[in-house]
């Protein structure tokens, strides 16, 4: 969602999908510690191109006291698609607060496109107050030598002034069983 997790970082994720129903397990580590992330859920694709989703999503941190517990949903048609997430994010520091995530996308055969926004309201003023930046991405991908590459360059800006913007080669081999 626009945000560095660090210069570098390996990840990993298990996922079960049956009749339209997931769950799943994401963790990365991101030089400071680990994320990982719990999710579930239930989404299904018409043979129109019509696809929608509605699920939970836990994201929780080794190295902060911050969790995130969000409700999500999607909705698809041939390669376009729009998001949004209603969240929660606890900090045992005092830094609570709700947060809204909204995005549109369009992902071809190789090349995409994402804008999305973060709205974050603070509950109190703990050490972090009301935020929110959009971020937009453009990215490539595609198989070579049997994995998965993808290339994304990204920019975000906060408070109407322009972050760095970020360039991520994701590198990754997906396996079914």
């Amino acid at each position: 969602r626009g945000t560095r997790l660090g210069v570098s970082s390996a990840y990993a994720g298990v996922d079960y999908e049956a009749a339209g129903f997931y769950v799943g397990t994401w963790a990365a580590d991101d030089n400071s510690g680990i994320e990982y992330d719990l999710y579930a859920g239930w989404g299904m694709e018409t043979e129109s191109g019509l696809s929608f989703s509605v699920g939970v999503s836990d994201y929780e941190y080794t190295y902060t006291s911050q969790s995130q517990m969000e409700v999500n949903g999607s909705l698809g048609y041939n390669g376009f698609g729009v998001d949004i997430a209603l969240g929660t994010d606890t900090d045992t520091g005092g830094a609570d607060g709700d947060y809204i995530f909204t995005s549109v996308s369009w992902a071809g055969d190789v090349f995409g496109a994402l804008a999305g926004y973060v709205d974050y309201d603070a509950d109190n003023a703990g050490s972090v107050g009301d935020y929110d930046y959009m971020y937009f991405e453009v990215s490539a991908g595609g198989e070579v030598a049997g994995l998965d590459m993808a290339l994304t360059l990204g920019q975000k800006s906060q408070d109407v002034v322009a972050d760095d913007g970020y360039l991520v080669l994701d590198i990754s081999k997906s396996f079914s069983f």
